[in-house]
């Protein structure tokens, strides 16, 4: 990849940089990477294709800078969440309300993150968890597999995070139900609950084991 990505953005060529940039992300998010052209993120930008490429290499570069603009800064808030002293449950508590207030406020990237995942591009998918979401995901798993060894650590990330996204993947349709308040998706309350949810599920173990199983109901 060629990086191209030096020149500050108060400057007319990291202005311009950052103006393809925040298109770029809308526009992959809308379409895809397949659905729009360099030519088309240039005419959006108000820019001739010879200064897109001017700033990047090919539609590939500017896909990955795409990403490292949209994510690189929050992933370094949750590494740094990940890694504080504290009790897990505080850990935990103050990753998962990040996590939420980050998927609430930035639509763009969760419909491209969403996008990829449906498409399932296996190049562009391992260029989301090497850049993006590998390290705080290991991270994590890591340190709930410190606290129980009743579950598989990896599903159990991979459940909560769930539950907090799909929260957010719902939320359109979900306020048309009798039963929907608008507070329901406040980050504060969304982490709150999932968190709430994780906790008992793990404290809540070993009733688990002792409950009938659901597979041999109503065998003698």
């Amino acid at each position: 990849m060629t990086d191209k990505s030096a020149a500050p953005v108060d400057n007319p060529a990291g202005k311009t940089r950052t103006a393809v940039l925040e298109k770029a992300l809308e526009l992959f998010a809308e379409t895809g990477f397949n659905g729009v052209s360099m030519r088309r993120i240039a005419q959006e930008v108000g820019i001739n294709p010879a200064t897109l490429y001017h700033h990047f290499a090919h539609k590939e570069d500017l896909y990955e800078q795409v990403l490292r603009f949209a994510y690189a800064e929050q992933a370094a808030q949750f590494s740094s969440l990940v890694s504080t002293e504290g009790t897990f449950r505080t850990q935990l508590g103050e990753f998962i309300r990040e996590f939420a207030l980050y998927i609430a406020k930035d639509q763009y990237f969760f419909r491209l993150v969403k996008r990829e995942q449906l498409e399932g591009n296996n190049e562009r998918l391992k260029i989301l968890v090497d850049l993006l979401f590998g390290k705080q995901y290991g991270a994590m798993v890591r340190s709930v597999g410190r606290v129980t060894q009743d579950f598989d650590a990896h599903m159990l990330v991979t459940s909560l995070l769930g539950l907090v996204l799909h929260h957010y993947e719902t939320r359109h349709m979900r306020q048309f139900f009798a039963e929907y308040a608008p507070s329901q998706d406040d980050p504060e309350v969304v982490a709150n609950h999932c968190c709430r949810l994780f906790f008992f599920g793990i404290q809540g173990e070993a009733a688990a084991q002792r409950a009938p199983d659901p597979s041999t109901h109503g065998e003698q």
